[in-house]
């Protein structure tokens, strides 16, 4: 039976489970509707549609009594009216799932459920938190707020638009991907065996990270990491893209050592 696994195939190993992840990872996005409403209930969704008609509606005593009573004071019904206003009069043309977050310690179970609304030139973020306890549930937040854009538009990544930081991280980003990509294909031309297998492994950790909000262009500098691969992308559903590039330090030493090794052998 023909081996399937060699010393040699590791550095190629390497390099498909990181195309396979950046494929993984953009296909979750582009299907990120679907897999957030299976996740949410529909019993989840409809109390915050429940919450938000009746926002819609100007029955903000209704809403009072289902808030936790800590919640309730001389202010709440000023506030429920600044997020009533704005909403449109009109029904939404789409109402989706954007965000769920499930927290449970002991037996407490603490849930927070993201609507967006589409309305006609119009976009809203309603978010409904509760505790559920005993099956005995409270609701232990609310709030209704507008924004420019679709969540999905919004956060998409492209090129254009953005900020010298931002341009800046991707090119280092290219740079990191470009180094480790050479020296796994040294590490491949050179042989890989049992007294040199770590060095396709070490290259493809960093050290140190910048990180930059690809929405926002907030950058985000970390000394003290470790990790792989030293460049990449990583969102969430609906959230912004982080792209990254950490301190090739693997690279540098392989290739360091490699040159070293050559120079005998140039000499001779």
């Amino acid at each position: 039976m023909r081996q399937l696994f060699t010393w040699s195939r590791l550095p190629a190993i390497l390099c498909l489970l990181f195309v396979v992840g950046c494929y993984g990872m953009t296909l979750v996005r582009s299907h990120q509707a679907d897999i957030m409403g299976r996740l949410t209930s529909p019993s989840d969704k409809a109390q915050v549609e429940a919450y938000v008609d009746l926002l819609q509606q100007r029955k903000f005593d209704v809403i009072e009594k289902g808030l936790d009573p800590d919640l309730v004071g001389d202010g709440t019904s000023g506030q429920l009216a600044q997020m009533a206003a704005q909403l449109p009069e009109q029904q939404p043309t789409s109402v989706k799932v954007v965000g769920l977050n499930r927290y449970r310690r002991d037996d407490l179970l603490t849930q927070t459920v993201t609507l967006e609304y589409e309305f006609p030139g119009r976009w809203l973020l309603a978010n409904l938190t509760t505790q559920t306890k005993a099956e005995a549930q409270t609701i232990t937040g609310f709030y209704v707020n507008a924004i420019p854009d679709s969540l999905e538009h919004s956060n998409r990544f492209t090129l254009a638009d953005k900020g010298l930081d931002q341009y800046l991280v991707m090119f280092l980003v290219l740079i990191d991907m470009g180094l480790t990509l050479l020296a796994l294909v040294l590490c491949l031309r050179n042989g890989v065996n049992k007294r040199n297998w770590f060095w396709p492994i070490v290259c493809v950790f960093g050290v140190g990270r910048i990180a930059v909000n690809w929405t926002s262009g907030q950058t985000n500098f970390t000394p003290i990491w470790i990790g792989f691969p030293p460049a990449g992308a990583a969102t969430t559903f609906y959230g912004p893209w982080t792209v990254y590039a950490a301190i090739p330090v693997g690279v540098i030493l392989y290739l360091l050592l490699q040159d070293r090794r050559d120079e005998p052998q140039a000499a001779s």
